[in-house]
Protein backbone atom coordinates (compact mmCIF):
# COMPACT_ATOMS: atom_id res chain seq x y z
CA UNK A 1 0.00 0.00 0.00
CA UNK A 2 1.32 3.16 -1.16
CA UNK A 3 0.82 5.99 1.09
CA UNK A 4 1.12 9.88 0.29
CA UNK A 5 1.16 12.47 2.95
CA UNK A 6 -2.68 13.23 2.96
CA UNK A 7 -3.70 9.82 3.30
CA UNK A 8 -1.49 9.10 5.99
CA UNK A 9 -4.25 9.03 8.69
CA UNK A 10 -3.41 6.38 11.46
CA UNK A 11 0.33 6.20 13.65
CA UNK A 12 1.11 2.94 11.23
CA UNK A 13 0.71 4.92 8.38
CA UNK A 14 2.72 7.79 9.46
CA UNK A 15 5.24 5.18 10.50
CA UNK A 16 5.58 3.86 6.73
CA UNK A 17 5.35 7.04 5.59
CA UNK A 18 8.73 8.29 7.67
CA UNK A 19 10.53 4.87 6.97
CA UNK A 20 9.70 5.29 3.07
CA UNK A 21 11.40 8.78 3.49
CA UNK A 22 14.46 7.42 5.04
CA UNK A 23 14.66 5.04 1.85
CA UNK A 24 14.46 6.96 0.00
CA UNK A 25 17.61 9.05 1.83
CA UNK A 26 19.49 5.58 1.72
CA UNK A 27 18.48 5.28 -2.00
CA UNK A 28 20.28 8.53 -2.53
CA UNK A 29 23.13 8.02 -0.65
CA UNK A 30 23.47 4.99 -2.58
CA UNK A 31 23.90 6.68 -6.24
CA UNK A 32 26.44 9.44 -4.17
CA UNK A 33 28.46 6.83 -3.12
CA UNK A 34 28.77 4.52 -5.81
CA UNK A 35 30.09 7.84 -8.35
CA UNK A 36 32.37 8.78 -5.60
CA UNK A 37 34.05 5.55 -5.73
CA UNK A 38 34.14 5.65 -9.50
CA UNK A 39 35.79 9.13 -9.02
CA UNK A 40 38.15 8.20 -6.10
CA UNK A 41 41.86 7.04 -6.72
CA UNK A 42 42.82 6.69 -3.22
CA UNK A 43 42.43 2.94 -2.09
CA UNK A 44 42.39 3.48 1.22
CA UNK A 45 39.48 6.20 0.65
CA UNK A 46 37.83 3.52 -1.95
CA UNK A 47 37.80 0.92 0.41
CA UNK A 48 36.55 3.02 3.03
CA UNK A 49 33.61 4.19 0.88
CA UNK A 50 32.91 0.99 -0.38
CA UNK A 51 32.68 -0.63 3.63
CA UNK A 52 30.14 2.15 3.91
CA UNK A 53 27.73 1.38 0.66
CA UNK A 54 27.72 -2.16 1.62
CA UNK A 55 26.61 -1.15 5.02
CA UNK A 56 24.24 1.55 3.11
CA UNK A 57 22.80 -1.74 1.26
CA UNK A 58 22.13 -3.37 4.38
CA UNK A 59 20.06 -0.69 6.14
CA UNK A 60 18.05 -0.42 2.83
CA UNK A 61 17.28 -3.91 3.53
CA UNK A 62 16.14 -3.07 7.30
CA UNK A 63 14.37 -0.34 5.96
CA UNK A 64 12.42 -2.29 3.61
CA UNK A 65 11.77 -5.40 5.72
CA UNK A 66 10.53 -2.52 8.54
CA UNK A 67 7.94 -1.35 5.76
CA UNK A 68 7.07 -4.62 4.70
CA UNK A 69 6.25 -5.72 8.03
CA UNK A 70 4.23 -2.78 8.62
CA UNK A 71 1.91 -3.70 5.70
CA UNK A 72 3.55 -0.94 3.58
CA UNK A 73 4.73 -0.97 0.25
CA UNK A 74 8.70 0.13 0.12
CA UNK A 75 8.92 3.02 -2.57
CA UNK A 76 11.84 3.18 -5.13
CA UNK A 77 11.99 6.53 -5.46
CA UNK A 78 15.24 8.95 -4.72
CA UNK A 79 14.91 12.25 -2.93
CA UNK A 80 17.94 14.65 -3.87
CA UNK A 81 18.60 15.61 -0.24
CA UNK A 82 21.71 16.86 -0.82
CA UNK A 83 20.12 19.24 -3.95
CA UNK A 84 17.17 20.34 -0.89
CA UNK A 85 19.59 21.34 1.63
CA UNK A 86 21.73 23.54 -0.88
CA UNK A 87 19.56 25.11 -3.03
CA UNK A 88 22.86 26.50 -4.72
CA UNK A 89 24.82 23.08 -5.87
Amino acid sequence: MFITPKKANSLNDKLVLYLNDALSMENASMQRLQSRIKQTRLQDSKQQMEHHLEETKEQQNRLRQLISNRNGKPQKIRHNYLFLLHPNF
